[in-house]
């Protein structure tokens, strides 16, 4: 019988570029011919080679390029010729899209010396490198890492400071360098005094 349920299915679209084809072998079938390429009509030129596997891979294939394939099924008694499949794979990867905002706010003040960053990620963004530091222009000496989640710890600040902070947002096309914000820590909450009056009570103030 003829080969079928093809993977990637046919006329898919955004298909990966590593992705591998795979099919449901036709009844009765010992191995396969398999044919695959650009050319809408596969035959001799596209010809892979004969396999008893039901999977293939192609390789890394080009970016939105359309291809075509067939698997012809093979046994002693002669061969049945597929259909001819096609899908396309997924557009050029693009640089993903600025880190936006940022919390604390941008410019803010009397923040808190425990506080965390947070940020939201930019559009097609897989990972994010951190930059953190009370130098104005955030480089390679405030670089704290590279992380996927959209939180980052600064532990604990100094107070009356103010830092700078730069998200770079990354993915497999490339790193688009954020925006630069800064924020202004306030103080520590005023420690308490304790106070022994004449009467030997211990009474607690908070300092001014």
């Amino acid at each position: 019988g003829q080969a079928s349920n093809p993977s990637p299915a046919n006329s898919a679209t955004d298909v990966s570029v590593t992705a591998d084809l795979s099919w449901t072998g036709g009844s009765g079938a010992t191995s396969s011919d398999v044919y695959f390429g650009t050319d809408s009509t596969p035959d001799a030129g596209e010809f892979q080679g004969n396999q008893t596997a039901t999977t293939f891979d192609p390789g890394t294939m080009s970016n939105n390029t359309t291809y075509y394939w067939r698997i012809d099924e093979i046994n002693a008694e002669g061969t049945t010729t597929g259909n001819v499949w096609n899908f396309t794979t997924e557009g050029t990867p693009t640089p993903p899209g600025q880190a936006s905002s940022p919390s604390p706010a941008n410019s803010a003040t009397d923040v808190s010396i425990t506080a965390d960053l947070s940020w939201t990620a930019g559009s097609g963004a897989t990972s994010h490198d951190v930059y953190f530091g009370t130098d104005s222009t955030p480089d390679a000496g405030e670089f704290q890492s590279n992380q996927t989640a959209t939180t980052y710890d600064p532990g604990t600040m100094a107070e009356s400071t103010t830092y700078y902070w730069r998200i770079d947002e990354v993915n497999a096309a490339g790193t688009t360098t954020g925006n630069v914000w800064n924020f202004t820590t306030g103080t520590a909450p005023a420690a308490f005094l304790q106070d022994s009056g004449a009467d030997g009570i211990v009474s607690m103030e908070a300092e001014n």
